[in-house]
């Protein structure tokens, strides 16, 4: 997630749990702006990792680190103990108005700070960019195929009871003014206007709602609002991904993944990637699904327009049901792509690569990207362009298990005409 949400999430649990509390009332004042900027740390500090992504050089370096090892659970709780006993320190120039209270304050900084960086981890862990947690136990990525980076509604979920609950007017105005922000931005994704009305009357209904209710129900709702809007998003991703394997029919035993992602704001638009293997080819589909195809036609969901890095193919949509369109597909030999994984920097590459497109250039350069993040014509970040001839392997190579290794293993044997299954091993 951006690192808006992940602040407002901070907030929301460290309101939460002050408004619960039977000392909610001497937990105002220094101690409620401590707990409340150590959960905000907290659940920012994973993203840290930007420091060290340098070791691994270029653009494979963020894509290797990025969402790395601080991102896993046994970093994330070094990093809730380090914000605890920073945060501690200030706490303890405070004289307690009871030991008591001293105790609590305790156990709710220990629990907010540990608890800010694994929800860190589980909001990261709703997209489709995925991570990795249980490292170094398990070192395969886990995707939730959920929730966009950059969810509105989330913000609408968190910021109108931030807003009533501000003790001053720099605090109501900031909440005030990030509220209205996200709405602006709202209205230029390529939604329906429909989807920003709703957001816009959604997000005025709940700032007077919650203006009257008190701390306890205020923030309970909050809690409840922003486990709905995950709830509505990936029940929208789960019912795309079985339109997806409904039509697929038969074909579906060479589904090897399914990549989604629903549309800003908008549940009703799911953007899906489905990657099947017949024999030696691999073949990527690029697609929109419409939960309500007579309301917003699958046409009308937002899509990148224009030419990408990777040169899609036409599909047809002969068969198609009338939520689903597929508008591109690249295609590639399985063969190749294990030749290619036996360079050094490909295969590092492969670390992160969940839907890889590659193409050579005249000058005999190699790029290699990822179907996920290709917008454009242009070098985006997941996209490297690589010297025909290998140079230096790339250092620090993290141990992420590769999402498509068993496609690229299978291709080097007698597996090559066997179907992968969706369960890379």
């Amino acid at each position: 997630m951006d690192n808006l949400t992940h602040a407002l999430a901070g907030l929301v649990a460290a309101e939460t749990w002050i408004a619960q509390s039977k000392h909610r009332a001497a937990l105002a004042g220094r101690t409620r702006r401590l707990l409340l900027g150590a959960s905000v740390v907290a659940n920012n500090l994973p993203d840290a990792d930007f420091v060290y992504t340098r070791i691994t050089p270029g653009r494979l370096g963020y894509l290797l680190h990025h969402r790395g090892h601080t991102h896993t659970v046994v970093f994330a709780l070094v990093l809730g103990l380090t914000t605890y006993f920073v945060f501690s320190r200030w706490l303890a120039r405070r004289p307690p108005e009871s030991d008591e209270l001293r105790r609590v304050e305790r156990r709710g900084l220990l629990g907010l700070s540990l608890g800010g960086s694994l929800l860190h981890i589980a909001l990261d862990a709703t997209n489709n960019y995925g991570v990795h947690p249980l490292w170094p136990i398990e070192t395969r990525w886990f995707y939730g195929d959920s929730v966009f980076i950059v969810e509105p509604w989330l913000w609408v979920a968190a910021l109108p009871p931030l807003m009533a609950s501000a003790r001053s007017k720099i605090g109501r105005y900031t909440a005030l003014a990030l509220l209205l922000t996200g709405l602006a931005l709202t209205s230029r994704f390529p939604n329906p206007a429909g989807f920003v009305v709703a957001l816009i009357i959604a997000a005025a209904g709940w700032s007077l709602l919650a203006a009257r209710l008190n701390d306890r129900p205020r923030w309970l709702a909050a809690v409840g609002a922003w486990l709905g809007v995950t709830l509505v998003f990936a029940l929208a991703a789960g019912l795309a991904r079985r339109t997806i394997t409904e039509s697929l029919g038969e074909a579906r035993n060479g589904l090897v993944d399914l990549v989604t992602t629903p549309i800003p704001a908008n549940p009703l638009c799911v953007s899906a990637i489905s990657l099947e293997v017949a024999g030696d080819r691999y073949l990527a589909s690029l697609g929109q699904v419409s939960l309500w195809p007579g309301l917003v036609p699958p046409e009308s969901c937002p899509r990148e327009q224009g030419e990408r890095t990777a040169r899609l193919e036409p599909v047809s949509n002969a068969g198609s049901p009338p939520g689903l369109r597929w508008y591109g597909r690249w295609q590639g030999s399985r063969r190749e792509l294990s030749k290619l994984a036996e360079r050094c920097d490909v295969a590092a590459f492969l670390r992160f690569a969940r839907a890889p497109f590659w193409l050579r250039r005249e000058s005999g350069a190699v790029v290699v990207g990822d179907l996920r993040f290709d917008r454009t014509e242009k070098l985006e970040f997941t996209e490297l362009e690589l010297p025909a001839e290998v140079g230096a392997c790339p250092p620090n190579v993290p141990p992420w298990q590769a999402p498509r290794g068993a496609l690229v293993h299978a291709a080097t044997g007698a597996g090559a005409d066997s179907h992968e299954t969706a369960a890379d091993p």
